[in-house]
């Protein structure tokens, strides 16, 4: 009853519809003369977007604390609609991330790590309060702790209601995770899944740990107005070349049961720093056709830490003189030779006596797995 008013505000609520939308709007109402009219009049509205159906998580770029002795790293999330439409309606964000991951038996580090996707033969499948591995591969551990753990899933294509992280209250010997909180999507399965906690054991050093810490940018608990946040991933600098997984949570709509619930996205990301750096050249001699051997350290950049338990690569390495490469060796990043410091050793020949000089150019980190 809107008596004596020419102009009125309705706020209207459009769930799973956007872009443009006709509107019919059926008034009745008495004239000046106090007759009855009916005003019938359909209007083409704009929603600039429905409710959240898609995430994505990009890389942004590495600062560093020096006080701490952090790096951070950030992460662009953004959200859309079922018609590509930035969501703006400033939904509620969970973040976390997996630094450290379990093991699905007693054996040690890395080969065993509870991280299964798309390159192993068998996936999960997620159901209303379970996720079924479809293996054996926890019934002999002691490596998962559910008091402590997360779980994260992840898959190809439309597989957001059944990815992110979970919390799980048990598993058993059929390796089945039961998940504490109900899944509310359809069953899923090809499923990628992972298991692991915010810390990381040292490989080298007997009770060492190293943390990540997870944030949005500025405090924020809520995605913008154009659909996105910034992820901050705050972590000590031995974690530098270690893969982890990180992953988002908020609340969306599953178009194929037209409701409301949660759906989430995971991104495996090795960590990167400021990149790592070499000693310098090395100049040695090789007499009467013997072999001499030479080992490049690595450091991470911008700090005094050794680069230790991590792969690299590199661009090119260069002998200068006859001499001839005859064996190189990258020590394996489960080593403690040394603590872990990583490095890779030449062995030169010559077949007479010399003075060689060897520089590897350009190293870079790559991927843990």
């Amino acid at each position: 009853n809107f008596k004596n008013q020419n102009n009125i505000t309705l706020n209207l609520k459009s769930k799973t519809i956007s872009g443009l939308v006709p509107i019919n709007i059926k008034s009745s109402f008495k004239d000046i003369n106090g007759d009855r009219k009916i005003l019938n009049e359909t209007f083409n509205i704009v929603i600039e977007s429905g409710p959240p159906t898609a995430i994505s998580i990009s890389y942004v770029s590495t600062d560093q604390d020096k006080d701490k002795a952090k790096f951070i790293e950030q992460f662009a999330v953004s959200v859309t609609d079922k018609y590509f439409n930035q969501v703006n309606t400033n939904p509620q964000v969970s973040v976390g991330a997996i630094v450290g991951y379990a093991n699905y038996d007693d054996q040690n580090y890395p080969e065993h790590r509870i991280f299964i996707n798309n390159r192993d033969t068998t996936l999960a499948t997620m159901t209303k309060d379970r996720l079924n591995l479809n293996q054996n591969l926890i019934e002999s551990t002691n490596d998962i702790d559910i008091h402590n753990d997360i779980l994260v899933t992840f898959g190809d294509g439309y597989r957001y209601p059944a990815s992110g992280g979970w919390n799980f209250d048990d598993f058993n010997s059929d390796s089945i995770l039961l998940l504490n909180g109900q899944y509310d999507g359809n069953t899923t399965d090809k499923l990628g899944f992972a298991i692991g906690r915010n810390n990381r054991e040292d490989a080298c050093f007997f009770g060492d740990k190293w943390l990540g810490q997870v944030k949005l940018k500025d405090g924020s608990t809520k995605l913008d107005e154009s659909g996105t946040a910034i992820i901050e991933l705050s972590y000590d600098y031995y974690l530098v070349g270690k893969s982890i997984l990180v992953y988002i949570n908020i609340i969306g709509h599953d178009n194929s049961l037209n409701k409301d619930l949660k759906i989430g996205e995971a991104k495996k990301h090795t960590l990167r720093g400021h990149g790592i750096e070499m000693n310098s050249d090395t100049t040695f001699e090789v007499k009467n056709g013997n072999t001499h051997s030479v080992k490049f350290y690595t450091w991470i950049k911008d700090t005094v830490e050794p680069y230790r338990n991590a792969r690299f690569g590199f661009k090119n390495v260069t002998v200068s003189g006859d001499g001839n490469i005859v064996n190189a060796i990258h020590m394996p990043i489960e080593s403690c030779t040394n603590a872990g410091h990583s490095y890779i050793e030449y062995t030169i020949s010559a077949d007479a006596n010399s003075t060689f000089s060897i520089s590897v150019e350009d190293p870079v980190i790559i991927n843990e797995f």
